[in-house]
């Protein structure tokens, strides 16, 4: 049985100072220069079961992971917020799968703002713990500060006062007949629906709506469009290297010690590099349609771990090929060639490259100008459990 690893726990950006206190030890995120250099930290900076997660001033994070439904989970977290974030290893079989992974099991809010979307985490705040109470998957925003913690839902939840054990369902929804918020204290949960504007709800749906898009292309000055169209023309290149396999002579290789494997598989990566125009996409693409993999497992070099490794690998590999049968291998080089042009055009595009500069001088303004005001105080008559 073939076993794929997915869903594994990371996260998708990050800006500033972000420190992960791992087993009592603190742990600095470096600060990458460009895309190689992200790409690389990605590797190496991880993000593990009980974690606890600080970011400075200025400083952005944005955690994703997958529940084992495949439901996408991420909790943005705004400048000087803390959490211990918790997740499970998972095991399922569909078919001839084996599928492993992590999620995220339990988030623990400590102090900050945040954007959650748990699907199917259990979150808990200092007085509260919050749950879905609807047929959607929620995403909701958290405030922590001193006194108290304040939910404002996207869809419909039940919060529970860890103090009292008392719960109640928020209603209406965010977005709904106005905006609610609600309080959670150590004495009780208040339902706030907005007699006056609450300035400081305000502020944070503000930067809620920037912090979100947070990614790579904030911190450098090649965009991620510029990066792929680099990448792939650097991969073109290498394929230059094989310019050889264009005069490759078949009959004069079956003179030499060669076994009937090893000749079928040099004459059809002769065949896919002339066809493929030198794109390595294509290349890649055309041999695993006409791979034999079986006779792959009998070429000599090949590791009894190796050979047993592709056996497991067989049925799945055999599938895809199939997939592939019946255009869907030429829909999916004709989306490749898309795909390649217009990253081409895109990354040269005067357009496109303003409007991305501007987005990381909105983004660097909402950072440097990031400030909150009190809440408005708390009145008795808005207590609800």
């Amino acid at each position: 049985m073939q076993v794929v690893s997915r869903n594994m726990l990371g996260y998708s950006g990050y800006v500033g100072d972000i420190s992960v206190i791992r087993k009592g030890k603190t742990i600095k995120f470096e600060k990458a220069k460009n895309y190689d250099e992200y790409y690389k930290l990605t590797e190496k900076q991880t993000i593990e079961d009980g974690d606890r997660i600080v970011t400075g001033k200025k400083s952005v994070i944005i955690l994703m992971g997958r529940s084992k439904d495949d439901k996408l989970q991420s909790i943005n977290m705004f400048p000087e917020s803390e959490l211990i974030i918790h997740c499970k290893d998972w095991e399922q079989v569909k078919g001839d799968e084996k599928r492993i992974g992590q999620e995220i099991s339990k988030i623990e809010l400590v102090k900050g703002i945040f954007v959650v979307s748990p699907a199917g985490a259990e979150v808990t705040c200092p007085f509260a713990e919050i749950e879905n109470a609807d047929d959607k998957d929620p995403t909701f925003i958290v405030d922590i500060v001193d006194e108290f913690n304040v939910v404002i839902p996207g869809v419909k939840l039940k919060v529970t006062s860890r103090a009292t054990r008392k719960s109640y369902e928020t209603f209406p929804p965010w977005g709904m007949m106005g905006l609610a918020e609600l309080v959670v204290t150590k004495s009780g949960i208040y339902e706030k629906s907005m007699e006056w504007i609450d300035k400081r709800v305000t502020a944070i749906q503000s930067a809620t709506g920037i912090f979100a898009n947070i990614n790579p292309d904030f911190m450098f000055e090649e965009s991620g469009m510029e990066y792929s169209n680099r990448k792939s023309k650097e991969s073109e290149k290498t394929m230059e290297q094989y310019d050889y396999l264009k005069d490759l002579d078949v009959e004069k290789m079956k003179g030499a010690k060669m076994s009937p494997e090893q000749i079928e598989l040099a004459k059809m990566t002769a065949e896919q590099y002339k066809s493929s125009g030198k794109s390595p996409q294509a290349f890649a693409l055309g041999m695993f349609q006409n791979m034999d993999f079986e006779k792959l497992m009998n070429m000599p070099g090949i590791t009894p771990e190796q050979r047993e490794q592709m056996k497991q690998a067989l049925p799945q590999m055999k599938k895809m090929q199939e997939e592939f049968k019946g255009g869907k291998g030429e829909q999916l080089k004709a989306q490749m060639d898309f795909s390649k042009r217009y990253m081409e055009t895109a990354a040269g595009d005067p357009v496109i490259k303003k409007t991305m500069q501007k987005k990381k001088a909105e983004a660097q303004a909402a950072l440097d100008e990031y400030s909150l005001p009190s809440y408005p105080k708390l009145l008795e008559r808005y207590k609800v459990a």
